[in-house]
């Protein structure tokens, strides 16, 4: 985000000066000039153009790589909730919780409660199920995450939006609205086969955008009978007040008999993006290559452009123009002739007698060129 963040301060000053030196050339140079020479050198124009269009693409598509990911990760946690999990795991995936660790986090102090007078705590298990995908018939990889009452009310952005609610204690399965579009035998209705189980699709939802849209849910306790697995991968908490949030982490961390860390739940999904750095990093690097490739192509087109006239001035033309003497140094008549916005700012203004000694120079000069 930093490296993007320098590289669209450095194009935009680099436009801002590229804009000073056009402004600054106008005064000097009539625009008619300016177009004609734009199109008389129609494809190095527009081969600057798309280098430095190809150089802003890449920038961009850098950049709404690491907001997109970002905004999808971190506003999938809440800043009240408690994430909990075994010390030294990074992901759900590689942590465990025990059964008896979840029923002692109930029972602390400063846990908010729910309409029910329960303790908002929501175990919670995490599995990889690999399932067919459209235009990949071996299969992906599908966040399965075994759920409770507990988990949707401490994450009431998760509605469903199609079909029903999962039975507590059955094989029923809601799938995300968005993870149905990319796998066939994820709709309503759907059947498939994982393992020795099968599981029925029931229920769609939608979570606002967050990570848990690409995740199916369903009942924790059957998820984990069947998969035979003894412990939960997190426990989700809400605490009462973020005096409580404190209170209830001091204490986690306190106990010997849990072992566990507690970071908030926005924090937890915060941490998941720092395995996209060295993506970030090598992306940076390249655009920052493209960014310098493209001003040296545009400056190399530049003094192409202007190479012939410096020699023109310097006498190496190898068919000079006839040149006419001024008080204040050497002119060019011809383009003096051509342009009345130029000849104006001659000190001194040529008279008829000064036309009639350039056309006669003129043409002996060419008399001259013929063989």
């Amino acid at each position: 985000m930093i490296v993007g963040r320098i590289i669209l301060v450095l194009f935009v000053l680099g436009f801002l000066f590229l804009v000073f030196c056009a402004i600054t050339s106008l005064r000097r140079i009539p625009f008619s000039y300016t177009l004609g020479n734009l199109k008389a050198r129609r494809i190095s124009t527009a081969m600057s153009i798309l280098g430095i269009g190809v150089v802003i693409a890449v920038m961009l598509s850098m950049m709404a790589l690491d907001n997109g990911v970002t905004k999808t990760t971190v506003t999938s946690g809440t800043k009240d909730n408690l994430m909990i999990m075994r010390e030294g795991a990074e992901a759900e995936l590689s942590s465990w919780v025990t059964k008896d660790a979840a029923h002692i986090i109930a029972t602390l102090p400063g846990i908010a409660k729910d309409s029910h007078g329960q303790p908002l705590v929501a175990p919670e298990l995490v599995i990889l199920f690999k399932l067919p995908r459209e235009g990949a018939p071996k299969g992906s990889n599908v966040t399965v995450r075994g759920v409770t009452p507990s988990s949707f009310e401490m994450r009431p952005y998760v509605k469903i939006v199609d079909g029903r609610m999962f039975h507590p204690g059955s094989n029923e399965l809601i799938a995300s609205r968005r993870l149905s579009r990319r796998f066939s035998n994820l709709h309503v209705g759907d059947t498939f086969v994982f393992g020795p189980q099968s599981w029925t699709i029931v229920g769609a939802f939608e979570a606002n955008g967050t990570a848990f849209d690409s995740e199916l849910w369903g009942d924790g306790g059957y998820i984990g009978q069947v998969r035979h697995r003894q412990a939960y991968s997190s426990v989700l908490a809400k605490s009462v007040d973020p005096a409580a949030f404190e209170q209830v982490k001091s204490a986690i961390k306190n106990d010997n008999r849990l072992k566990l860390q507690v970071r908030s739940e926005y924090q937890y999904y915060a941490d998941q993006t720092g395995g996209l750095i060295g993506i970030k990093i090598l992306v940076g690097i390249v655009t920052i290559f493209m960014v310098l490739g493209a001003i040296l192509g545009t400056t190399n087109t530049m003094f192409s452009a202007i190479a012939p006239r410096r020699r023109h001035r310097l006498g190496q033309d190898p068919h000079p123009a006839p040149q006419c003497w001024y008080p204040h140094g050497h002119l060019q008549l011809p383009l003096v002739l051509l342009h009345p916005s130029l000849r104006r700012r001659l000190p001194v203004r040529p008279g008829p007698d000064h036309a009639l000694a350039v056309a006669s120079s003129l043409l002996a000069s060419r008399q001259a060129a013929v063989p």
